[in-house]
């Protein structure tokens, strides 16, 4: 599995960001979604469609929450390890 924060808690708060005193970052508590993994080697992968389903799903949610698309992701040092979503 692999967990993603979604929100933070602070003296009992729930927040959806972090706060903006500095200070209170040694007292909040990050709230985690768990989702599905994947183990798959993702050497081979060169289009969007061929990452493992749990990938995907991990990647949606994340565009979910930021409200902001994802266009590339990179999980490699070699350009051929960077997708583009298209």
């Amino acid at each position: 599995s692999i967990k993603l924060a979604t929100a933070y808690e602070l003296n009992g708060e729930r927040l959806d960001r972090p706060p903006l005193n500095f200070q209170d970052f040694s007292n909040i508590k990050p709230v985690y979604e768990e989702m599905a993994g994947w183990q798959t080697d993702l050497s081979g992968v060169r289009e969007w469609k061929q990452l493992p389903v749990n990938a995907r799903r991990y990647l949606d949610r994340i565009e979910e929450l930021c409200q902001v698309p994802i266009g590339a992701i990179s999980f490699g040092p070699d350009r051929a390890e960077t997708l583009s979503r298209s």
